[in-house]
């Protein structure tokens, strides 16, 4: 009965460590997305600036 329990919670804890990792793995995804796109709001002041000068 032990040996079926402790079964059961290392079979839990994996599947909780592979939903952290694709919870993590979005999350950094969604991170770089949002910093590519800030980049490209930047450059795109930038270029507007210069061709206004």
């Amino acid at each position: 009965m032990v040996k079926a329990e402790s079964s059961c919670i290392m079979l839990e804890r994996e599947q909780q460590q592979q939903w952290y990792k694709k919870c993590f793995d979005e999350i950094s995804n969604q991170v770089v997305q949002v910093l590519l796109a800030h980049k490209l709001i930047q450059e795109e002041a930038v270029l507007t600036s210069q061709v206004y000068v």
